[in-house]
């Protein structure tokens, strides 16, 4: 797979994902916006952010990372190209450590003074919809990209698995991230899986120990075993979002936005 065929595929499951999700929103909302135009103000900061992170990132980095995990694979570095695997056993194995190395990264990001002031940004967000899946800083999208690194050189995950697992990832962070209800039932059974709104909106909540839950991107598993699964609130009532420290609207702008990690420094609680 060329890097552009790569950069298609994302782009393509990124945008029907979103549309996917702003339509099914727009229907049933589960927090109704007060007005139109501040749905569309909102979604059109998040959207000009994500626009300008991706920028930032791609002058920073390019495909430098499919082209460092392509060398690493062609020279057999890490753990998994040491060991004989066939695929059907190299593409679980392989997933689900990419799986578990974003839950780490996620927890890092909450745990680490630096890296949270870039991720605050995400948190930041007092409208949690679809497009907050976009509200990315440029600093959080490189810190990233090193960990994607540090990952494929100590545990040679093809590049391939990490595509698969980058594709599904996709979808689902938009979804999750998406201003939905299911039916209690359905949300239920589906929490066994994968992480769902409930449990996301919940991981977005302004109190701390309900914030430093729920960091899965796609399996709720790592969650479960590793004792930060939080459940959420079903009693109708959808939880708060964003971080009360950064409510002004001077840090809703994008440029507010990406001016974030620097301003808030000093604040020692967000």
């Amino acid at each position: 797979m060329t890097l552009s065929d790569l950069l298609w595929l994302q782009n393509s499951v990124l945008l029907g994902a979103i549309v996917i999700a702003t339509c099914w929103e727009s229907l049933t909302p589960a927090v109704p916006f007060q007005h139109v135009g501040t749905r569309a103000l909102h979604i059109g900061r998040n959207l000009g952010f994500f626009i300008v992170s991706t920028i930032v990132s791609s002058l920073l980095f390019g495909g430098l990372v499919v082209l460092v995990l392509n060398w690493a694979q062609r020279n057999g570095i890490g753990l998994l190209q040491l060991l004989p695997l066939p695929w059907w056993l190299l593409l679980p194995i392989g997933f689900l450590l990419t799986d578990l190395g974003d839950y780490f990264f996620h927890r890092l990001m909450h745990t680490h003074r630096i890296l949270w002031l870039a991720h605050c940004v995400h948190h930041s967000d007092p409208h949690m919809d679809a497009s907050t899946a976009l509200r990315t800083h440029p600093a959080q999208s490189a810190a990233a990209l090193l960990w994607k690194l540090l990952l494929a050189f100590a545990l040679g995950i093809p590049l391939w698995v990490i595509a698969l697992h980058d594709l599904i990832s996709i979808g689902i962070t938009i979804l999750h991230h998406g201003n939905l209800r299911f039916s209690l039932r359905i949300e239920r059974v589906l929490r066994y899986v994968i992480i769902t709104p409930a449990l996301h909106r919940a991981h977005h909540s302004p109190l701390q120990p309900r914030c430093d839950s729920n960091y899965g991107g796609l399996l709720v598993i790592w969650d479960r075993v590793l004792g930060t699964y939080c459940e959420p609130d079903d009693s109708g009532m959808p939880e708060r979002v964003g971080l009360d420290a950064l409510r002004e609207p001077a840090t809703q702008s994008i440029w507010g936005m990406l001016l974030t990690p620097w301003r808030v420094r000093h604040i020692a609680q967000l």
